[in-house]
């Protein structure tokens, strides 16, 4: 009904609303690459980068590699991040020290959290689930048929002759190395 469409849903950022949370995407990832606040910064990455890709979404083709990069990024968001080389990691050693009066000793390579293994594992299962998931379903619609190249051929010309790609184009035009 037209009374849903109505309200805050119908709400359009503008140019400069995308571009501050664009930028605060930005720092966000260079905090979380350092590891400052590691947490939080990689969560407002996270949910930056989400916005940014789903706003996108709302005017053109979706594409599978960034919807699991968003659940990728929330998973790390949600790890115990930053935990052994990163400044709040050094931040929380040299607050020991001074506690304890004394000079740590050991590398920061030396900790090991249980809990740290689980993100990456996670996101390692999700892609095999989703390259078996995606063979699994064009062998059973399009059969074997589907690995003949013309399928490549044609959603890489489709893509070419879209952005005006020449070599694209050209390697679209070439069957016999696809």
């Amino acid at each position: 009904p037209a009374s849903l469409l109505g309200g805050p849903w119908n709400f359009r950022p503008s140019l400069e609303i995308l571009q501050i949370i664009y930028w605060i995407t930005v720092v966000a990832g260079i905090l979380s690459l350092v590891g400052w606040r590691t947490i939080l910064s990689l969560m407002t990455f996270a949910l930056g980068n989400l916005f940014l890709v789903s706003f996108i979404y709302s005017f053109g083709d979706t594409h599978h590699p960034h919807n699991l990069m968003m659940l990728a990024l929330l998973i790390l968001a949600l790890s115990p991040s930053g935990g052994a080389v990163s400044v709040d990691a050094v931040r929380r050693r040299a607050a020991h020290a001074v506690q304890a009066r004394r000079v740590p000793v050991g590398s920061p390579l030396d900790e090991h959290d249980p809990f740290a293994r689980w993100p990456l594992v996670l996101i390692q299962w999700m892609l095999a689930l989703m390259y078996a998931s995606s063979a699994w379903c064009k062998l059973t619609t399009a059969g074997w048929e589907w690995m003949n190249g013309d399928t490549l051929q044609y959603y890489m010309l489709e893509d070419a002759l879209r952005w005006d790609r020449p070599l694209g184009i050209w390697l679209g035009g070439q069957h016999l190395p696809l």
